[in-house]
């Protein structure tokens, strides 16, 4: 079910003549974005958008449109605004990067800019994940902020997994881990056709009673506490 309205200034003078609408709309299934997605999104971002987006649903939608009667080039001549919740999102964030699963929190679509919060969700040998993102469509890039929580053996099939193989070559799937590790990673990446090479990363860790079995070495650490980056 869509709620909505709209409303059309129509002045004798052509430039100041406006359209405006609204609608709310209690859920909306991922699986249909290409009915409601915005066609004036950045192309790389509409692109994530299409192959990135997994399964999930939008709760308590909300649209706003303000702009004018016809074309016209200066900045601000027409704004989107959209904002809602987000429950059970299933998505590949990145290129050869572990699926997050079960996502849940808010985006909030403004002008220039798009920012998504992230109240929970998990992925391969992370039980708890929470963080804050922004995507300037200007600029045509994502900034964010994460903060991770790992217990068991879930850090090693992560590295195994990903493209983080490929810096930490001589860790093997014999190597084991048990105990905790939580921490913050801040990432930039942009929304073009060759960002994969471009992803940037820093991360900061801490390990609470953590062990480390390294068949291939012969070695074993145990009890490790500290923290890293």
């Amino acid at each position: 079910e869509v709620q909505g309205s709209f409303s059309l200034s129509r002045p004798k003078l052509e430039g100041l003549r406006s359209l405006s609408f609204s609608f709310q709309t209690q859920g909306l299934d991922v699986s249909d974005r290409h009915q409601y997605v915005p066609k004036v999104l950045p192309a790389g971002l509409k692109e994530w958008i299409a192959n990135s987006l997994l399964s999930g649903e939008l709760l308590n939608l909300q649209f706003a449109y303000h702009g004018q009667g016809h074309h016209v080039d200066y900045l601000n001549s027409r704004r989107i605004e959209l904002m809602g919740d987000y429950a059970d999102l299933n998505v590949i964030y990145f290129n050869n990067w572990p699926m997050v699963s079960e996502a849940e929190g808010r985006v909030h679509l403004r002008g220039k800019e798009t920012i998504i919060s992230v109240a929970g969700a998990s992925t391969l040998g992370f039980e708890r994940i929470s963080a804050n993102f922004a995507i300037d469509h200007v600029l045509d890039t994502l900034l964010g902020s994460v903060e991770f929580t790992s217990s068991g053996n879930g850090v090693i099939p992560f590295i195994l997994n990903s493209p983080l193989k490929e810096d930490l070559s001589f860790v093997s799937k014999d190597w084991e881990s048990k105990g905790l590790i939580n921490g913050e990673l801040n990432v930039s990446f942009p929304f073009s056709d060759k960002f994969s090479s471009e992803l940037a990363l820093d991360m900061r860790f801490h390990l609470g009673n953590f062990d480390l079995l390294v068949p291939n070495y012969n070695l074993v650490f145990r009890s490790l506490s500290g923290t890293g980056d």
